[in-house]
């Protein structure tokens, strides 16, 4: 029988008996004891471990990739499902004296910011007029 052919045997036989519960180590030693050369055995072992890790390897990462592909959305169209809260159209300045448009919420309730309810371009003092005393 050739090399190769043995080969294929002996690796038949670790999966075979691996799948009964026989561990690799016991596997090896049974080998030797039957005549097999320990070198021969402990890399036919190593191959036999190899090809069962990359196996679970592949599930794995069949299974990630079901996932991603099912399970996690598409950004084709950019982000979708954001959660944004409507714009205020008034303008608030900060306690440091700039003035902003575009914000969220209660940014403006903050102490030393103040709120207008009109577009900060309406309001002097943010249109670049900053002779406008605000006072505390």
């Amino acid at each position: 029988m050739s090399h190769k052919a043995v080969k294929k045997k002996v690796l038949k036989y670790f999966h075979s008996h691996h799948k009964k519960g026989h561990s690799i180590r016991a596997m090896t030693d049974w080998l030797e004891q039957c005549g097999f050369e320990r070198g021969f055995v402990e890399k036919t072992a190593r191959e036999f471990a190899f090809r069962k890790a990359a196996k679970h390897a592949l599930y794995i990462a069949l299974v990630f990739g079901a996932f991603m592909l099912f399970f996690i959305p598409s950004f084709e169209g950019g982000i979708t499902g954001a959660a944004v809260a409507p714009e205020q159209k008034d303008c608030c300045i900060d306690s440091v004296g700039e003035c902003h448009e575009d914000y969220i919420g209660d940014f403006c309730s903050r102490p030393g910011f103040m709120e207008f309810p009109e577009d900060c371009t309406d309001i002097p003092y943010c249109s670049g007029e900053k002779s406008v005393y605000l006072g505390d």
